[in-house]
């Protein structure tokens, strides 16, 4: 893990301490838990960042400490990641994450006739939903990404998809090779497979641990 990169390029510790989004925090500001620059620090800190930043909230950046102080994460590294989401990129965010949660509850697009305050109430469960559900994958694959960049745990990584088009695992797979292959495994769309998955891969010579 390039340690001296995230050291030069984090906020200090000063320079946070006299943000006026974080002055709500005080004195907890000075636990050195939030400071530390090690993976599960910094593993948990990207979770923390991505996930605040794509959930259609205000003050992005004050639940983000709070987590970083709940869980004991890197402070630097979870407010920083939070401007994933700046006043540039919030609209193709939130409208795409808009979009699958649409798509997830089978909304047809709008055709921008008879739009009321009720309309857009209604399209608060479709963003919702869709920024939940991007803010858990996108958070995932960012809190995995921080080991898998250490040299001394991997040197490679495999990214495996859960399902196909037909909504199960893709017997094209070679369980073998994947199960005798990179020390980290990454899979998207895979939860509702996951038992499946995982004994295909002990039964392809996997370590269950």
């Amino acid at each position: 893990m390039p340690k001296r990169i995230f050291r030069k390029y984090l906020p200090k510790p000063d320079r946070l301490r006299e943000h006026k989004a974080l002055s709500f925090l005080g004195e907890v500001l000075a636990d050195p838990n939030l400071w530390h620059i090690n993976r599960r620090s910094l593993a948990g800190a990207a979770f923390i960042g991505v996930f605040t930043a794509l959930l259609p909230i205000p003050l992005q950046m004050g639940l983000a400490a709070l987590l970083a102080v709940r869980f004991h994460c890197n402070l630097p590294l979870s407010v920083v990641l939070v401007w994933i989401s700046n006043p540039v990129t919030y609209v193709p965010i939130f409208y795409f994450t808009y979009r699958i949660g649409a798509w997830m509850l089978g909304m047809p697009p709008h055709s921008g006739q008879g739009i009321t305050v009720a309309w857009f109430v209604e399209q608060l469960v479709p963003l919702w939903l869709g920024s939940t559900l991007c803010a858990v994958v996108f958070g995932g694959l960012a809190y995995a990404g921080i080991p898998v960049t250490h040299r001394d745990t991997n040197s490679a990584v495999t990214f495996l998809t859960g399902h196909g088009v037909s909504g199960q695992v893709p017997e094209q797979h070679n369980w073998e090779s994947i199960a005798k292959g990179s020390p980290v495994i990454v899979m998207y769309m895979a939860m509702k497979r996951l038992a499946l998955i995982a004994e295909r891969l002990i039964g392809a010579g996997r370590s269950p641990n």
